[in-house]
């Protein structure tokens, strides 16, 4: 409320007046104080508040979304988040998986935040090399990790092409560490690079030629040509 504090010129309406009748996301909730808690159940239970400042209660009717990325369940066996609440929030609950377990979405996503950092007018194409070590990475950080990944790889790809030394330094160490060499400090041959980036592409793609020359960023005819350059079995399971 105005003059709730020194500085407060104005009336401003907090998140849950703000998002009556819709909806409002709480990130991280996990992370929130056992004060923050408290209040925001009761929110949830009565759908009442008060401004700071202010003496008379205020309704608000919203659906919440709530994300975290910790075990709720053993955060309420160490008190650190309340029971009751986490009942509250817990009627529809939806798991996703890290983005290692669901790699189908990996090249998706990378191409999803190349459109959205590319200019106007402006394309970026993913190189074969780069295809293989996005699918091979962990991703710790999940789809953050990989969007951070991207961002950087676009900000240097002056010709649109996004190669491996575009990509964050841990990227690439972590898949020279994977990569097996019969001998130490000797490089993949370009050849060695392109064709497990075309394995990895078809079978990303489940044997199919168009969606993976799409993916490549080649045209289907020169990818039938590698295929049979290389002798590349198509798996279409």
């Amino acid at each position: 409320e105005k003059g709730a504090f020194t500085g407060a010129d104005r009336l401003r309406r907090g998140c849950f007046e703000l998002a009556d009748k819709g909806t409002i996301f709480l990130d991280e909730i996990g992370d929130a104080s056992l004060g923050v808690q408290a209040r925001l159940l009761r929110i949830l239970e009565t759908g009442e508040f008060q401004r700071v400042g202010g003496e008379s209660l205020l309704t608000t009717d919203v659906r919440v979304l709530a994300a975290t990325n910790i075990d709720l369940m053993k955060a309420v066996k160490k008190k650190l988040f309340r029971e009751d609440l986490y009942y509250r929030l817990g009627a529809a609950c939806l798991h996703i998986p890290p983005l290692r377990k669901r790699r189908d979405d990996i090249l998706p996503l990378a191409q999803f935040f190349l459109q959205r950092t590319a200019e106007p007018g402006r394309a970026f194409v993913l190189s074969p090399e780069v295809v293989q070590i996005l699918l091979n990475y962990a991703w710790p950080g999940n789809v953050r990790e990989l969007a951070n990944a991207i961002l950087q790889a676009a900000a240097l790809a002056e010709d649109g092409t996004i190669l491996p030394d575009h990509l964050p330094l841990h990227l690439r160490q972590h898949t020279a560490k994977r990569t097996p060499r019969k001998e130490k400090n000797i490089p993949l041959s370009m050849a060695e690079c392109e064709k497990a980036a075309i394995e990895a592409a078809l079978e990303y793609c489940h044997g199919n030629i168009p969606k993976a020359a799409s993916v490549l960023g080649i045209g289907q005819a020169t990818l039938y040509r590698k295929i049979n350059k290389y002798l590349i079995m198509i798996d279409r399971k």
